[in-house]
């Protein structure tokens, strides 16, 4: 379902994608990652750095312990990319960082012991990384995220590292709009 959705969103990118101009300050970013899944958003600040939001949400059954589970996270994120002042080009390779930080609401329920709740986690992590630009309005990218997980009645020990994988979609803004 992830590899689907990571290849329609592709597919749809660069068939209906305009190009003629790269990113700039303005414009606007929406895209998806795999690994956890997500869905992002974000503004261009300026040509190089994104303010934005990512929304994973998430599903989980297991039928031999007859558990089942929800959770969703929401995200601020910030991602600068090391480029020129100009920005970005179709062709190139350019390394980013990206800082996140939010909270994640859990739900799980288990049917054969009727037990279960609702928990959450503050989430902080720092993530290098690796863009694509396929034409001036798409990418794909690849970066190495580490976070720190936990909340205000625990310690924050859980910390764990993981690659991600995602397209971004670029997209005008008002400001930067072609005349008709």
């Amino acid at each position: 379902m992830k590899k689907l959705l990571l290849l329609a969103t592709a597919f749809i990118a660069i068939t209906a994608s305009e190009t003629n101009a790269q990113p700039r300050k303005g414009d606007w970013m929406v895209g998806a990652k795999v690994n956890p899944m997500a869905l992002k958003g974000g503004y261009f600040l300026s040509n190089r750095f994104i303010a934005g939001v990512d929304v994973m949400p998430g599903f989980s059954y297991q039928p031999q312990n007859k558990n089942i589970g929800f959770n969703l996270g929401v995200e601020a994120t910030f991602r600068y990319y090391f480029a020129p002042k100009t920005g970005m080009q179709a062709g190139k390779f350019y390394l980013f960082g990206d800082f996140d930080a939010g909270y994640e609401l859990q739900y799980s329920h288990n049917y054969f012991s009727k037990s279960g709740g609702f928990s959450g986690n503050f989430k902080t992590g720092l993530a290098p990384g690796l863009a694509y630009f396929i034409n001036d309005r798409v990418s794909i990218d690849a970066a190495l995220r580490t976070n720190l997980r936990g909340n205000f009645t625990r310690n924050w020990s859980h910390i764990n590292t993981n690659p991600e994988f995602g397209v971004q979609i670029y997209l005008r803004g008002k400001k930067n709009a072609r005349p008709e």
